[in-house]
């Protein structure tokens, strides 16, 4: 990237991103990291914040004290204010002294806020619990019980009381168990006449979270529906909800989340709790819930009821996956007027075949359109082609391109040549997989067979049905025996066996070809590769001569693109896409070896403005 470029593309994630993840702990650094200027302090704390754990935190407080002479919380209170210095509070207090006050603010005063009860006795594990009582106690001189009691009545008390002992098991779930708890609850709900309540606390808060998952899973595949939708049925009310969130704790949350997003304002209070208190599994359990139960991307919701700083601190929390980063980072370089192009090139050129699907993946689920279509929206011309090229699974693009090139009158060889040739089985049965999906009825090797003929139409057939070696090597004696068949195949024979030579190249890949070459060349004194010069011809020669050195045959496609006058942006475009940048660094210094200039060069003088710096960025 130009220097000018590169400026660019880092002026742009300081105004975007949601910051850096810092490297590896060190409670240390972190604390003079935070130990800046008013200004730069919202961004340090939400990088590191959001970046570590509660007890790290406790450290990172410590050490706080130490090098600044200060209290952390009270210098956050100092340096933000609204929800960002709500949501640092809750990352940085002790969980057992913020859970303690959550669950005392919902119980203070008139009414009493059930959800936050049932979501904290539901969700913490018996230690976590046995922590809050102690702090809920130091902090307001009562037991935690005898609020719950004072506060709560009928079933909901008892159940929740329960849970107050933290005593629950902690095992990993038992098949057996599942099966017996699921009878259990069966003959206590919808196999009598009522509802046996007390059976349904009596077994759900004993067992661990993950026995309760699997009654559910049990009673499923007993009665025909799950344990939650026979819950729903039999009970009601704050009594329905404990159950349904000791069953699935996960989905429960999901469900508060979206009430706290729901209609009018925000519930940032419940919202901060939630992000702050799950984490990891948990988080991505809230999201798969929250997608499946409300139709819509927990982060999504997220995102568009907050704002500023606080927004980026609660979506660097929901998002866990670097995908999931870099889809919001998209969408917001595509956010209203204007698109903010660096940070496009920069995320698209940068990222592997595998990572660009999964970022497709995560931008889909966060968006509701395909990354493909929103960068159209936003982009034109060869730019925007390159871009959405990189936007969609390399095995996609690549059936749309053969599509392309056997469409109408004629068919463009060289793409065939140039995408089966260097591509590997898996790759190929990717392909394939892809063609037959997005165009239903028809496979590839039919459409191939339709639209080539000859020895040429044999030898792509030949590819399709993956049956190229995966070994590079072979040894010499086989290469020998190999090499001597084939010129007893072909040069030292009047006319040439091309099933021989159809068969053996694409058997072997494309190094153990090179090895076979070279026995060819001791055997002749010169290569396979000219004897291939003289015995076939066409697309069928073209072909067999890439099979064995892929590299030069795709570095001259390059050269092709920009020689003469004008430039082939679609054959540019597809050369590149359909190469890794790793497979792409052989074929660059090919294209050096054999036109003694550099294809980054070449494609500079060829090309311009943002298409310019997406070539270079993603080649550099």
């Amino acid at each position: 990237i130009t220097m000018s470029m590169a400026e660019e593309v880092a002026l742009s994630f300081e105004n975007l991103s949601l910051g850096p993840v810092p490297a590896a702990f060190d409670a240390a650094a972190d604390a003079r990291s935070l130990g800046c200027n008013k200004t730069e302090f919202e961004e340090a704390a939400m990088n590191i914040f959001t970046s570590r754990t509660n007890l790290q935190m406790q450290r990172v407080a410590s050490e706080f004290l130490k090098q600044i002479g200060s209290d952390l919380k009270a210098h956050v209170i100092n340096e933000t204010s609204g929800n960002l210095e709500k949501l640092l509070c809750a990352l940085l207090v002790p969980y057992d002294y913020y859970d303690a006050e959550q669950m005392y603010l919902a119980m203070k005063g008139l009414g009493t806020n059930e959800d936050v009860l049932i979501e904290v006795l539901t969700s913490r594990t018996n230690a976590e619990i046995a922590a809050m009582k102690v702090a809920f106690q130091q902090k307001y001189g009562k037991t935690l019980e005898k609020w719950v009691e004072s506060e709560l009545g009928g079933d909901v008390r008892r159940a929740l009381i329960a849970l107050c002992k933290g005593a629950r098991e902690e095992d990993s779930g038992s098949h057996d168990v599942a099966h017996a708890d699921a009878q259990i609850l069966y003959k206590a709900g919808e196999g009598k006449l009522g509802t046996d309540e007390k059976k349904f606390i009596e077994v759900l808060t004993k067992r661990s979270r993950a026995q309760n998952l699997a009654t559910n899973h049990a009673y499923q595949q007993k009665y025909g529906k799950t344990l939650e939708e026979a819950i729903q049925k039999e009970v009601s009310g704050d009594f329905r909800k404990t159950m349904l969130a000791l069953v699935n704790p996960d989905r429960f949350a999901a469900s508060l989340v979206h009430k706290a997003i729901a209609g009018l304002g925000t519930d940032d209070t419940a919202l901060i709790r939630l992000l702050a208190r799950h984490s990891g599994d948990s988080i991505e359990n809230m999201k798969k819930w929250y997608i499946k139960d409300f139709k819509t991307a927990m982060q999504t919701d997220i995102e568009g009821d907050t704002s500023g700083n606080y927004r980026k601190a609660m979506m660097r929390l929901a998002c866990k996956t670097p995908a999931e980063y870099d889809a919001l980072f998209l969408r917001e370089a595509m956010r209203g007027l204007g698109t903010n192009d660096a940070v496009l090139i920069e995320i698209l050129t940068h990222r592997t075949p595998a990572q660009r699907t999964g970022l497709a993946k995560a931008f889909k689920l966060d968006a509701g359109k395909s990354l493909k279509k929103s960068i159209g929206g936003d982009t034109s011309g060869h730019y925007g082609k390159f871009l959405q090229a990189l936007a969609v699974p390399p095995a996609s693009f690549a059936a749309k391109q053969l599509r392309k090139a056997m469409s109408g009158i004629g068919t463009k060889e060289s793409v065939l040549i140039e995408i089966l040739v260097t591509r590997t089985n898996t790759q190929i049965k990717e392909i394939k997989e892809a063609y037959e999906r997005k165009y239903r009825g028809k496979t590839l090797e039919s459409d191939i067979k339709g639209d080539t003929s000859g020895n040429f139409e044999s030898a792509l057939v030949k590819l399709l049905r993956c049956v190229r070696s995966t070994v590079p090597t072979i040894s010499k004696q086989e290469a020998e025996k190999v090499a001597e068949d084939l010129y007893k195949g072909g040069e030292k024979r009047l006319g040439t066996n091309d099933e021989l030579f159809v068969t053996t190249m694409t058997k072997y890949s494309p190094k153990q070809l090179q090895t076979i070459s070279e026995a060819y060349e001791r055997l002749t004194s010169h290569r396979l590769e000219k004897a291939i010069e003289k015995e076939c011809s066409g697309d069928y020669k073209t072909m067999l001569i890439a099979l064995i050195d892929p590299e030069t045959y795709c570095a001259k496609l390059l050269k092709a693109a920009t020689k003469g006058l004008g430039t082939d942006e679609d054959q540019l475009i597809r050369t590149l896409v359909s190469q890794s940048k790793t497979d792409m660094q052989p074929i660059l210094q090919r294209y050096e070896q054999l036109f003694g200039a550099s294809a980054l060069d070449d494609i500079k003088a060829d090309t311009s403005g943002d298409f310019q710096h997406a070539l270079v960025a993603y080649l550099a």
